[in-house]
């Protein structure tokens, strides 16, 4: 008799208390810097300074796009200024070491006002972290300790009313927040924050697994089951990043989990006052053999 394989998913928002959740059940019978579809339009020189290789990449138009600084000559670990540009305007700038960003980076306006300034320790946002609106007004403050919101955060509107104010511990569990329209009058936290998700919902989400996921032939045989429980960062451009294994049963079922993600990409962003944010997502995937 044919094996069947269930897979069941679940798709959850964190990062504050508003979660987009379905169950399904299923029946079921990595690129290098170069080959990234924007920058594979562009072309590029290579110039060695000191002790690092900097890639230079420009447009058609010869205009200068971004510099990614290297510690060796086969351009593998990223070390050293990182800058992106858009119209001939700066809008990232930060540092890189050992492949991972660490220290101040910042993100600028097209008028050349700073829009965010946070602070790295080996690739996890750290410290204090502070956005702004394109008026030089407070848009929004909190901490993080690896990678994780911690304390007391607040959002702004661009006149400087408080649109929320949310409480985490010191691990990173969301406590609680309270939420305010421009009139100052309490509202639910999803007229405020929108969490991210897949284009088309859970279903969607689902039916791309149906296509992608393949039950690793050892794990069957073995008959491995288990849920994968998947950290991620959805990016205000719908890009996938930092995929992490919060939880798993078995290596194989993480590696499958994570191929999956990773090749989901173009998620709908999550949105802070109408305005697309970064944002950590969990998907629990779970494995499961039939008869």
């Amino acid at each position: 008799m044919k094996r069947i394989i269930f897979l069941t998913v679940t798709i959850l928002g964190i990062g504050n208390q508003v979660f987009a959740q379905q169950d399904t059940t299923t029946v079921f019978s990595s690129p290098g810097y170069t080959k990234d579809p924007l920058r594979s339009k562009w072309t590029k020189t290579v110039e060695q300074k000191d002790s690092l290789w900097v890639v230079y990449f420009y447009n058609k138009k010869n205009i200068l796009q971004e510099t990614i600084s290297f510690a060796d000559k086969k351009l593998e670990v990223r070390k050293g200024p990182y800058a992106f540009y858009d119209n001939n305007n700066l809008k990232e700038e930060g540092n890189y070491e050992k492949g991972y960003k660490n220290g101040v980076w910042k993100k600028y306006y097209p008028n050349h006002q700073l829009a965010e300034n946070a602070y790295y320790a080996w690739g996890n946002l750290h410290s204090v972290f502070k956005s702004y609106w394109d008026n030089n007004q407070l848009k929004k403050e909190g901490k993080y300790f690896r990678g994780k919101k911690i304390s007391v955060w607040r959002l702004f509107y661009s006149d400087g009313k408080p649109a929320f104010k949310e409480r985490y511990t010191e691990q990173g569990e969301f406590i609680d927040g309270v939420y305010f329209d421009q009139e100052g009058k309490n509202v639910a936290s999803t007229l405020i924050i929108q969490p991210p998700s897949f284009p088309g919902g859970a279903q969607a989400f689902n039916r791309f697994l149906v296509k992608a996921i393949r039950y690793p032939a050892n794990a069957v045989k073995n008959k491995t089951q288990g849920t994968v429980i998947l950290e991620f960062m959805v990016m205000d451009d719908g890009k996938i990043e930092d995929v992490k294994v919060k939880e798993s049963p078995d290596p194989e079922l993480s590696r499958e989990a994570i191929r999956v993600l990773n090749a989901s990409m173009n998620w709908i962003p999550a949105k802070e006052l109408g305005e697309p944010i970064n944002m950590h997502n969990t998907v629990p995937i779970t494995f499961q053999l039939g008869n």
